[in-house]
């Protein structure tokens, strides 16, 4: 088992942003990078349109193949 960290940044086509952090563990599934991941995000944006997000927590749930390629599920946490 695995923690790890990592920030980013989604932009819309309007060009409103927000950053994001999410946070996690991946569990091994055989030779690396296979692996499954499960973890929280969190948002922050001054964007008035995005506004909402500075309020939302999602968590999530991936796979990561022998390629390195990614399929990742978020929910919102209400």
């Amino acid at each position: 088992m695995q923690y790890s960290e990592g920030r980013g940044i989604l932009i819309t086509k309007d060009g409103d942003a927000a950053t994001l952090t999410m946070s996690g563990i991946s569990i091994s599934k055989g030779l690396p990078p296979r692996s499954s991941v499960r973890g929280a995000t969190i948002f922050n944006t001054q964007a008035p349109k995005l506004a909402r997000l500075n309020s939302v927590v999602c968590v999530f749930e991936g796979e990561v193949s022998e390629d390195s390629s990614y399929t990742i599920k978020d929910w919102e946490w209400k």
